[in-house]
């Protein structure tokens, strides 16, 4: 049951850092319409691309440590049925 919790919550991390990425559209469209500055739209596009790249990076590490958490976990149990010195008598 522990387990299962956690791969619940690394899962949840993962589209967790899939969904934090903002999309630039959705802000410099309404910017248009209210006339902002242009150095004020290159700034919220900016900081669009640096969530980007951040949630790339969020995804690439906590897909890694549900795989390799799932890796680690596997092994043991899987492996006891055939591996275990009793299995063999």
């Amino acid at each position: 049951m522990v387990e299962s919790r956690a791969a619940e919550e690394q899962m949840a991390f993962v589209l967790g850092a899939v969904l934090a990425s903002t999309d630039p559209v959705a802000v410099t469209a309404p910017g248009r319409r209210l006339a902002l500055p242009p150095g004020v739209q290159v700034l919220v596009q900016a900081e669009s691309l640096f969530n980007d790249a951040t949630s790339l990076v969020l995804v690439r590490v906590a897909a890694g440590v549900a795989v390799a958490s799932a890796a680690a976990n596997w092994v043991p149990s899987a492996a006891s049925s055939w591996c275990s010195p009793t299995a063999a008598r």
